[in-house]
């Protein structure tokens, strides 16, 4: 049986997949490329999610636990226009994570911010990591 915390993380892959031109995002994420926990850092031709749950809290609030879960999405690409397309990437993760919002197992969604990185001599490899807390509910000793 997957854990809350699993079941949140799996939710949000199931967002990210859903980035396509036709609900609305800027492109179509490539579902081969959303990993829970990039094992090797990979480049290539199309875009590259990874979604790390690096550390939580919790308190205990009268015979449950109020859990604030940290989650970091990254967004890896390469090409000529990485310095715009990411960008524009960061914002439709803010989408997908609204919508997660709206569908997911969790009771609310605090965007923390972001950190981005461009390769110095030829911006041609960009990287950029959006912060976010999930706040969810469960039982006493469980994630």
């Amino acid at each position: 049986m997957a854990t809350i915390r699993k079941t949140i993380i799996n939710e949000i892959i199931t967002e990210l997949k859903n980035i396509e031109i036709a609900n609305g995002f800027s492109y179509d994420q490539d579902d081969d490329y959303v990993y829970d926990w990039l094992d090797v850092k990979q480049l290539g031709d199309t875009t590259v999610l990874e979604v790390r749950d690096p550390s939580s809290d919790s308190d205990d609030e009268g015979g449950y636990n109020h859990n604030e879960l940290t989650v970091e999405i990254a967004i890896i690409e390469a090409g000529d226009t990485v310095t715009t397309s990411i960008r524009d990437k960061m914002n439709d993760i803010l989408l997908a994570m609204k919508n997660f919002k709206s569908n997911g197992s969790a009771s609310r969604v605090i965007y923390l911010g972001d950190e981005t990185d461009f390769d110095r001599e030829q911006k041609k490899i960009g990287e950029s990591f959006l912060r976010f807390v999930i706040e969810y509910r469960s039982d006493l000793f469980t994630i």
